[in-house]
C-alpha cells in the first residue's frame, strides 16, 4: 500500500492512498469464495454457482462490501504508517470498485496541533490559601441534622401551616372535566411551600383542617416545568388525610452516634473539617492548573483544527439547549441563533 501525505496546514493533511490491484483481487475472491458457500441460486445446488453467475446478480453488493473494508483497513493502516494523530471525522470520497487496477482515494484529516516544548519559566502564579471557618461546620451540621429529621403526626388540633408536610388526595379537572396530567392521586406528601405543585396551591392548602376538602384554583405559568401544564387553568378538589411536623434531633454526642461511625460529637466536626479542607485543597490545586494552563495558552502560538473548535462549539450550543429546554424555552425565544 502507498501513503502520501499533502500539508494543507499545521493541522489539516491530505492522504492520498494506493491499495496495490492484487489486493483489490484478493479481497474479491475472498468475498465471492464466502458467497458461493451460502448463496441460494435457481438451477444450481449450494455451494456450485460458478463466479460468473455470482457476478450477474451480486456484483454490485460484493464490490460495495470489498470496498467499504479496503477502505476502513487501508484508512487504518494509513494512520498508523504515517502517525498521525486524527481530531475529528474524516473526509472522505472513494470511488466505486474496479477490479483491474489499485483502489485509490483521498482522505482530508485534521490532525492534533504540534506544540513546541513548552516554556515553564518566568510564569507568575498565585496559589489561593482557604481556611475552613465555623459556619461551614455548622451549616454541614445543620445538613446531617436535616437528614436526620422525623416527620411526626401532630398533637394538636390545628390547621396547615407553612412548612407543614401534609398528605392529601387529589384530581384536576379543566373545564370540569378530567385533565390527564392531573389525575386523580390518593396519599400524596409533599411540603407546604416547597412549590412541588405550585406556590399557589400551596397557598390555599395553608388553613385546611385533617378531613378538610376543598377546591382550589391554578393557573400554571407559561414557563412551568411541566410544558403539559404550563399555562393551564386547572380546578384541584383536595381532602386533606394528615399534618406532619418535622422535628430535628439535637446536635449532641447522641446526634454523632446516629450518624453509625462516630463517638462524640467532636469526631464529626473534625470528619467534617477534613473533608472540607481536603475539597479547598483540591480547589487550589485546580485553581493553580488553570493558572498555568492559561499562562502557557499565552504565550505559546499554535493552530487549531477545525473540527475541534466545532466541536467544543456544538457542545456548548446543546448545552444551552439543554439549560432552555428546562424551562420549556429554546435558543430563538430567548433571542439567539445557533448559525451566530
Amino acid at each position: 500500500m502507498q501513503v502520501t501525505v499533502k500539508d494543507v496546514s499545521t493541522v489539516k493533511k491530505i492522504l492520498s492512498i494506493e491499495v496495490p490491484e492484487k489486493d483489490v483481487v484478493q479481497e474479491l475472491d475472498n468475498a465471492y469464495k464466502i458467497l458461493k458457500k451460502k448463496a441460494k441460486i435457481k438451477g444450481f445446488r449450494p455451494g456450485k454457482a460458478p463466479r460468473s453467475v455470482l457476478e450477474r446478480y451480486y456484483k454490485q453488493d460484493v464490490h460495495h462490501d470489498v470496498a467499504s473494508k479496503l477502505l476502513q483497513d487501508s484508512f487504518i493502516a494509513a494512520l498508523q504508517e504515517t502517525e498521525l494523530s486524527i481530531v475529528g471525522q474524516p473526509q472522505l470520497d472513494p470511488p466505486s470498485l474496479d477490479e483491474k487496477g489499485p483502489y485509490k482515494y483521498e482522505a482530508t484529516i485534521d490532525v492534533k496541533p504540534e506544540i513546541g516544548e513548552l516554556d515553564f519559566k518566568g510564569l507568575k502564579l498565585q496559589k489561593n490559601l482557604y481556611e475552613v471557618s465555623d459556619e461551614e461546620v455548622d451549616t454541614q451540621l445543620k445538613l446531617l441534622q436535616k437528614n436526620l429529621a422525623k416527620r411526626e403526626p401532630i398533637t394538636e388540633e390545628r390547621p396547615v401551616r407553612e412548612n407543614d408536610f401534609v398528605s392529601i388526595n387529589y384530581e384536576g379537572f379543566k373545564d370540569g372535566q378530567p385533565f390527564v396530567e392531573t389525575q386523580k392521586t390518593k396519599n400524596f406528601t409533599m411540603k407546604v411551600g416547597a412549590g412541588s405543585i405550585s406556590k399557589e396551591f400551596d397557598e390555599q392548602i395553608i388553613g385546611m383542617q385533617p378531613g378538610e376538602s376543598r377546591e382550589i384554583q391554578v393557573k400554571f405559568p407559561e414557563d412551568y416545568f411541566n410544558a403539559k401544564l404550563a399555562n393551564h387553568e386547572i380546578t384541584f378538589k383536595v381532602t386533606l388525610n394528615e399534618i406532619r411536623e418535622e422535628k430535628l434531633p439535637e446536635i449532641d454526642d447522641e446526634f454523632a452516634k446516629q450518624l453509625g461511625q462516630y463517638e462524640n460529637l467532636d469526631a464529626v466536626k473534625k470528619a467534617i473539617t477534613d473533608n472540607l479542607k481536603q475539597g479547598y485543597d483540591k480547589r487550589a490545586e485546580h485553581e493553580l492548573n488553570e493558572q498555568i494552563f492559561e499562562a502557557l495558552i499565552a504565550k505559546t502560538e499554535f493552530e487549531l483544527p477545525e473540527s475541534m473548535v466545532e466541536y467544543e462549539l456544538q457542545g456548548i450550543v446543546e448545552e444551552a439547549e439543554r439549560s432552555f429546554a428546562y424551562y420549556n424555552k429554546s435558543m430563538e425565544e430567548a433571542g439567539l441563533s445557533k448559525e451566530k
